[in-house]
């Protein structure tokens, strides 16, 4: 396969800029501050926040209920509370 280039064969300079995290800086034509890298971060962790522990929330949630099913003997209850936990 010429010319067909994975993730193994990579140049070791790409290596190195994934490395060095020279990937993840913005790439624009002036100049960036370090106050706006410092914002652009900020606003990337609240978004990676917000869509995490809406997940997990979904997750608890649905753990709770297959949970007190199964406490309370609704075997097939808590079958169908995992099902639609999983494709929420």
């Amino acid at each position: 396969m010429l010319g067909h280039t994975t993730w193994l064969s990579g140049s070791r300079s790409r290596v190195h800029n994934i490395v060095s995290n020279k990937d993840c800086r913005p790439k624009t034509q002036h100049a960036v501050g370090p106050l706006s890298q410092v914002a652009a971060m900020g606003l990337c962790f609240n978004a990676f926040s917000f869509i995490y522990y809406t997940v997990v929330g979904f997750g608890d949630a649905a753990s709770t209920r297959v949970s007190n099913n199964l406490g309370a003997g609704r075997g097939r209850a808590a079958r169908r509370s995992a099902q639609v936990g999983r494709l929420g």
